[in-house]
């Protein structure tokens, strides 16, 4: 006799298949978390197992841990619901081989399975109804008085909210694109006098990344960089006079910017401001702004290199 078998238990604790389903897409897979809580909990409360649910869901969140508390549940599970004395012939699934098609289904979420590819993530709950299944038969077994529950408990209802809170989080993160998250920081930023945000906000109107290419908008984001000290907005602003994009063709401006924003590179270099010696570097070894000096370039890219630059060292 299970060691709880006492307890008074309204439900079984079989689940219909169709519900794990439904409430893992409508969480994006975030209900599988309360899923493996649920059979742990329910497992100890039948069988007495010495498992603590709680410690072992949180241990879902660990790299590698995770693989193993998987394969054990599977295989607790598989073991539970195995008719005795049937073990030779009755398999009805590898909790090995479940565990890791759940785990490689899961890893197509991560930035080295880029979309589509990721939302093949959400069928994740696939391996995890023949689990459910086997689950299934075993309450059937132990608990054949008590009806299958098929409304939502309340936990499930709170985990259904929290997956609605997740969708709404990741559907907010798809339809904004990251650029124009970034062009909203820097507006900020740039309106409290930061020239660096002023300058990389204006990079983002030049190339029209997250939001509308507006060339002028671009040249007046560089202006305020510059006149704020920021040698990038004074250097990217002399280009665009140089070309005349978005702004008059006007040399005699962009000489001054690029003596300007030369000024300042080196100012920031002599500091110790890396990167700010690479791109002075690059100024001399290109000749732009600045009459070519390929023997200064070399010792600016020297010292940019030494300073941390990996794009000046080769």
């Amino acid at each position: 006799m299970p060691p709880n078998s006492n307890t008074t238990v309204k439900y079984s604790y079989a689940q219909p298949v169709w519900k794990l389903v439904l409430l893992s897409l409508l969480t994006l897979n975030l209900y599988h978390f309360y899923w493996f809580y649920r059979n742990w909990k329910h497992i100890k409360s039948h069988t007495g197992a010495d498992i603590r649910p709680g410690l072992r869901t949180i241990g879902l969140l660990v790299p590698i841990l995770n693989f193993f508390l998987v394969y054990d549940q599977f295989e607790d599970i598989h073991a539970l619901s195995t008719p005795k004395g049937m073990a030779a012939m009755y398999r009805r699934y590898s909790p090995l081989g479940l565990m890791l098609i759940y785990v490689l289904i899961n890893s197509l979420r991560a930035p080295l399975f880029p979309d589509p590819w990721s939302w093949l993530a959400l069928l994740g709950f696939i391996p995890l109804i023949f689990v459910q299944q086997a689950l299934n038969d075993y309450w059937q077994r132990e608990q054949p008085d008590h009806p299958v529950r098929r409304r939502l408990s309340g936990p499930e209802m709170g985990v259904l909210a929290l997956g609605g809170v997740w969708v709404v989080l990741v559907v907010v993160g798809i339809l904004v694109p990251a650029d124009y998250a970034a062009a909203r920081g820097y507006q900020h930023a740039c309106e409290d006098g930061d020239a660096t945000a002023c300058n990389n906000l204006g990079a983002i109107y030049y190339n029209g990344e997250g939001v509308t290419q507006d060339l002028t908008r671009a040249a007046s984001l560089f202006q305020e960089a510059c006149d704020g000290g920021e040698a990038m907005g004074c250097f990217s602003l002399g280009i665009m006079h140089t070309n005349g994009e978005g702004v008059t063709l006007d040399h005699a401006l962009s000489a001054s910017l690029f003596d300007r924003a030369a000024s300042l590179f080196q100012e920031a270099c002599d500091g110790g401001e890396a990167m700010d010696c690479y791109n002075l570097g690059l100024m001399y070894r290109d000749g732009l702004g600045v009459t070519g000096d390929l023997t200064r370039a070399s010792l600016l890219l020297q010292k940019a290199c030494e300073g941390g630059i990996a794009e000046a060292c080769s």
